[in-house]
């Protein structure tokens, strides 16, 4: 555990409310800058061109190769991908039900398929279970869901995303940035190397802050209308679906008392991950659903949160 504790210490250089408070303030800074012009209408193109080649390869070959994995460690690594894995049945199903477009379909399992597990997560954590439960965090975020998001999110922008359907989706894939940093980082790892943190360290520390300025910049809550159907299954899906079925799961396997569980479960029901939404929005995947999973999710999965931990 050594490791990941020091990865979980690189993590949170900022205090715990230092972290939230980035929340709303970043949205609400978007939200303004397009309402009092501060930026030219299409400005968004730029912000989501520069997340998707810049921040999240940075980010990718910032943490990729310094991971570490034990045995002990793999329910809380699986959680992730469990959730992931369900929503797309979820969605699947009930978009055939209710007759939904392929691309409604595919933004909500980008988007609720994935939470927001370490910038959201690890404050949370952190304020409710203290800091031994961040290195849990560590193994969800880094084994599950950025993972998660690296190889099936960049696998879901190649084959179902509208943009670019001339190109194939498997040289779609290939020239994807975030894939291509991943394929780079796991070489890396395999060598032994990892790149000095004073060069990955810059660009990854504008993900978050960036990506949520670009979401309240396209934020339009009058645009609810026909998305309300999707929109809710989504955040039901995320905010209380993914959390209860990873409580009914894990309660035969780690001690409900316990930290591992606690974490687990919490993990689960973090609001929509802001990289997958951002994923989303570039790749057309009904861009203003998923803006309105993030700027919706994200602030309501604050309260949601609170309530599961006083279940657990």
């Amino acid at each position: 555990m050594q490791k990941i504790s020091d990865v979980a210490s690189g993590e949170s250089r900022h205090s715990p409310v230092e972290q939230l408070w980035l929340i709303p303030i970043a949205l609400t800074l978007g939200i303004l800058a397009r309402r009092y012009p501060l930026f030219p209408d299409n400005s968004h193109i730029a912000m989501n061109a520069f997340i998707i080649g810049i921040s999240m390869p940075a980010t990718i070959l910032q943490k990729i190769p310094s991971l570490t994995f034990s045995p002990e460690l793999a329910l809380i690594a699986a959680m992730p991908w469990i959730i992931l894995a369900g929503a797309a049945v979820f969605f699947i199903v009930l978009g055939k039900l209710l007759k939904w477009p392929q691309e409604t379909v595919w933004s909500l399992v980008l988007v609720a398929g994935l939470g927001n597990t370490s910038f959201v997560g690890f404050p949370i954590l952190m304020a409710y279970y203290g800091s031994d439960s961040i290195a849990y965090g560590v193994v969800a975020d880094q084994l599950g869901t950025f993972l998660a998001m690296a190889t099936v999110g960049s696998l879901i922008v190649a084959t179902k995303s509208p943009v670019q359907q001339n190109i194939h989706p498997i040289r779609r894939l290939f020239i994807f940035p975030p894939f291509l940093a991943l394929l780079a980082a796991f070489a890396m790892r395999l060598g032994g190397m990892q790149l000095p943190d004073n060069i990955t360290a810059p660009f990854a520390a504008t993900l978050t802050p960036l990506a949520l300025f670009a979401t309240g910049f396209q934020l339009r809550f009058s645009r609810i209308g026909k998305n309300a159907a999707p929109l809710a299954a989504g955040l039901f899906w995320k905010l209380a679906a993914a959390p209860a079925i990873v409580a009914f799961l894990y309660a035969p396997f780690l001690s409900n008392a316990g930290l591992p569980y606690k974490v687990s479960v919490l993990e689960a029901g973090m609001g929509p991950m802001i990289t997958s939404g951002l994923l989303a929005v570039s790749s057309g995947l009904k861009p203003r659903l998923a803006g309105l999973m993030i700027g919706i999710g994200t602030p309501l999965s604050l309260i949601t949160t609170w309530l599961w931990q006083l279940w657990l």
